[in-house]
């Protein structure tokens, strides 16, 4: 966590992702990760 923001470096089958900060989000079940410190995609998490 780095200012409120979650902050991740990642690789995809050993090819690095840029790092990046995310805003996340909860809203009942569902947690948003939210790229470029909220201004780009999102990915949402459903929890059952």
């Amino acid at each position: 966590w780095k200012g409120g923001y979650f902050c991740r470096d990642l690789a995809v089958d050993g090819d690095p992702l840029e790092y990046n900060c995310q805003l996340v989000q909860v809203n009942g079940r569902t947690v948003r990760f939210t790229s470029d410190k909220g201004s780009g995609i999102y990915a949402d998490l459903r929890l059952q």
